[in-house]
């Protein structure tokens, strides 16, 4: 149905991907709905006995504002979930630009929701590829920052700037900025290269370390596997390890074997040892 009258409070808001309305542009939209009349219909879906606002929630906002009963609708039966969000999509970044914090929200959730690819995307809304890949790095600063750049009170080349950089380094970066300092935005670059650089490095250096520390887990796991599989007697003596050395514990070990009449074990441990201590695998504390 197209150009139908609606009741104002039969009309809610859908799931825009406006989420900052600017009272001022309300109020000037206002005023030029209350002088000239409403020139574009909003767009609305019918949804449980109710309506949902698919494009034209600013005109709806005014016209909440100016007390109206009813507002002018073209009521889509029957659209999916898809086809509205297509529609509120080219109705936002056509019509009135969101923020770049929005505009990259209203991206995402296009790719997470229905599966859509960057170029569709860029072809629905008439923007080129590389615009929608830069709106969508905006979502990997941090909340606080994301809500400066909504605001517009960290400029958008800067804030393209920071997306690779990790939080913290992120809001050491903005820290700088606001400090007073001045930087233009080749020195705010060449001081993100410089944090980029440090944080590359310190990821090297983690990368270094969890594979040392696989190396040395797996060592102590072969080394348990190792021991386990190695037969003992329990009835046999401990061995004495106080003398902080293999070869002399091992020696002293045979020695003690013997004392207790245990010639053939004597013998097999003394055999083992023999051979480690020929062939240079064990050192007596004394030397070769």
């Amino acid at each position: 149905m197209i150009g139908v009258q609606v009741a104002v409070s039969q009309i809610d808001p859908g799931n825009n991907d406006r989420t900052v309305f600017d009272a001022r542009r309300i109020e000037d939209l206002a005023a030029s709905m209350a002088e000239v009349g409403q020139q574009q219909p909003i767009v609305l879906r019918p949804r449980g006995g109710r309506f949902e606002i698919i494009a034209g929630e600013r005109r709806y906002r005014a016209a909440v504002s100016l007390g109206w009963d009813a507002i002018t609708a073209d009521v889509r039966e029957g659209l999916e979930d898809w086809e509205a969000a297509a529609i509120m999509l080219l109705e936002n970044v056509g019509r009135e630009q969101l923020n770049p914090i929005d505009e990259g929200r209203a991206y995402s959730v296009r790719q997470d929701r229905f599966g859509w690819e960057v170029e569709r995307i860029a072809r629905s809304v008439g923007v080129k590829v590389d615009h929608i890949e830069r709106r969508i790095a905006l979502l990997n600063l941090a909340p606080e920052i994301q809500g400066l750049v909504a605001s517009g009170n960290i400029p958008l080349a800067h804030a393209e700037t920071l997306v690779s950089l990790d939080l913290n380094r992120q809001r050491i970066a903005v820290r700088a900025l606001n400090s007073g300092a001045g930087l233009r935005l080749g020195d705010f670059r060449r001081m993100v290269a410089d944090l980029q650089a440090e944080q590359d490095q310190q990821s090297l250096f983690a990368i270094e370390q969890f594979w040392t520390e696989q190396a040395q887990v797996s060592i102590t796991q072969r080394r348990l596997t190792l021991v386990e599989s190695l037969p003992t007697l329990a009835d046999l003596p401990e061995p004495d390890l106080s003398l902080h050395n293999a070869a002399d514990a091992a020696v002293a070990y045979v020695r003690r074997l013997e004392a207790q009449g245990l010639n053939r074990e004597a013998g097999a441990v003394g055999t083992l040892v023999r051979a480690l201590i020929e062939a240079r695998l064990m050192k007596p504390n004394g030397g070769w």
